[in-house]
């Protein structure tokens, strides 16, 4: 038997190669020869196809639509184009497509993969979507460093690793910042990422004197990440951070780092309790509360091997590669593909 990835190469990152990881073992174990292919004409000999996309999987239903399918769900597309901007006529007629092209994807599709409660919740008020042909998976793609140290902890040091874009919330994470700066003038905050010219830009705005800026390759993140005792990750409510899982949660966490995130995303609500190093933030997002709550845990003391103990609890339930092939493997048996 073979299934197919049929994807776009720029799908592919070290993200997603994790999580296809999880799925292709899955169907070895059940016997399948998994291939990767982006070009339509490469499956015909495909028992089964997996997408990755809504897009891709509209090309695969057009040209073989008796084909048993696994969707997997990275995100809600139409939304994401309608935050991106549905103005002017080829935007707009995107928006559709995706609207299309995702209904088609949840409502035939053989086996479903979604990140979160929320997104199956998103797909059943939206598209009616109510089978039990679905496993759900949050993205990650890191293991539990074997490396703790307490020096990480010895000084408030910030980082922040991605992009510029808007939705990231990196406006409000820099004016917290600078707020703590003036506060804990020994505060540092590093920024990985290779939007340095962005990022140099938005520094110059605010009165931030402790930075540093640099791009670190994949293979180096998790050596870098454990100089920091805090990450950031901000997001406002929308129904695209609703029902997200961003990987960042995954490589703060398994450097040991201690997460500043919002209950916009309601995975990290529901399934990552930092107990008493839980520096979750409510929305509507203010700097000023942020702030606050950040330099109040800041100035107590903390005995940081009981968060060591919390965080190898997270990934023993909620980030366990092993666990997820096995309930992809059953599901897959269930469903008869």
């Amino acid at each position: 038997m073979k299934a197919y990835l049929y994807c776009d190469k720029r799908s592919l990152n070290d993200a997603t190669n994790f999580y296809v990881g999880m799925i292709k073992e899955s169907l070895n174990n059940l016997g399948y020869i998994f291939i990767i292919c982006h070009k339509i004409q490469d499956i015909k000999s495909a028992d089964l196809i997996i997408t990755i996309t809504d897009t891709f999987f509209f090309k695969a239903k057009l040209f073989y639509p008796f084909k048993k399918t696994i969707y997997w769900a990275q995100g809600v597309s139409a939304d994401e184009a309608k935050m991106n901007g549905i103005s002017g006529v080829k935007n707009f007629i995107r928006y559709i497509f995706h609207i299309l092209a995702e209904f088609l994807s949840v409502r035939t599709c053989s086996m479903l993969l979604s990140v979160s409660d929320r997104m199956n919740l998103y797909f059943k008020e939206k598209y009616g979507y109510n089978s039990n042909h679905n496993v759900i998976v949050p993205c990650f793609n890191m293991k539990l460093s074997e490396m703790f140290n307490l020096e990480q902890y010895s000084k408030p040091s910030f980082v922040y690793a991605g992009s510029a874009s808007v939705w990231q919330c990196v406006d409000i994470m820099l004016d917290v910042y600078e707020q703590i700066e003036k506060q804990i003038s020994h505060a540092t905050i590093t920024i990985l990422s290779a939007d340095k010219s962005s990022f140099e830009e938005k520094i110059r705005m605010r009165e931030i004197k402790n930075y540093e800026i640099k791009y670190v390759p994949q293979y180096l993140l998790n050596e870098e990440l454990h100089k920091y005792k805090y990450g950031f990750l901000l997001r406002e409510n929308h129904i695209v951070n609703n029902v997200a899982t961003p990987t960042k949660m995954n490589s703060y966490l398994s450097n040991f780092i201690i997460p500043i995130y919002s209950n916009a995303v309601d995975d990290f609500c529901k399934n990552i309790s930092l107990e008493k190093f839980s520096l979750i933030m409510s929305c509507p997002l203010s700097v000023d509360s942020i702030t606050d709550k950040i330099i109040t845990f800041e100035r107590n003391t903390q005995n940081f091997k009981d968060y060591k103990n919390i965080v190898e609890k997270i990934f023993y339930t909620h980030y366990n590669r092993l666990f997820y092939i096995g309930i992809i493997t059953k599901k897959i048996q269930e469903i008869g593909l």
